[in-house]
C-alpha cells in the first residue's frame, strides 16, 4: 500500500489535508517578517535663488558660492551640485541613504539663514525644497539580448 493510496480512498481526507496546509502557509505569510526589502530612505534637498538682471558670473560668485560654502558642511550630505544661469542659481545637495532628511533640512535652511544677510541686495529669498526618492529609484538593472534587440 502506497501512501497516495490513502488519499485515493478518502478524498475527504486529502481535502482536509491541502486546506490545512493551505491555512499554515497563509498564516505563515503574514507572520513572518520581511527582511528582503528594508526601508530605505533617499532624499535631495534644493535651493533655488534668483536675483533679476544678474549675470551668471555674478549669480556664481556672489549668490552660488556663499550658499554652497555654507551647506556644505552639513551632516548627511553625499554630494552637491550647483548651476548658475543669468538671474538663477540653483543647488541639489544629495544626502546619504537612510539620513534623516527632516534633520538635515533644517539644519541646511538655518546654515541659509545664516549666510542671508551676505547675499547682494535685491535677491529673492532662498526657496528650499525636500524630494524623497522611493526605494525603486535605489538601483536599475538593464537585461540586454543578442537574440531581442529593439
Amino acid at each position: 500500500m502506497r501512501f497516495t493510496d490513502v488519499f485515493i480512498k478518502r478524498p475527504t481526507l486529502s481535502i482536509v489535508v491541502s486546506l490545512l496546509i493551505l491555512l499554515i502557509g497563509i498564516s505563515a505569510a503574514y507572520n513572518l517578517q520581511i527582511r528582503q526589502y528594508p526601508k530605505m530612505e533617499s532624499a535631495t534637498i534644493t535651493i533655488d535663488t534668483a536675483l533679476p538682471g544678474a549675470t551668471q558670473e555674478m549669480m556664481q560668485g556672489f549668490v552660488t558660492t556663499p550658499i554652497a560654502q555654507s551647506i556644505a558642511t552639513a551632516s548627511g550630505i553625499e554630494y552637491m551640485t550647483s548651476n548658475s544661469t543669468q538671474g538663477k542659481s540653483h543647488i541639489s545637495a544629495k544626502l546619504v541613504l537612510n539620513a534623516d532628511a527632516d534633520r538635515s533640512m533644517t539644519e541646511i535652511l538655518s546654515k541659509v539663514q545664516a549666510v542671508k544677510y551676505r547675499l547682494p541686495e535685491g535677491v529673492t529669498d532662498p526657496v528650499i525644497t525636500k524630494k524623497t526618492d522611493g526605494a525603486s529609484a535605489i538601483q536599475y538593472i538593464a537585461f540586454v539580448s543578442e537574440v531581442c534587440k529593439l
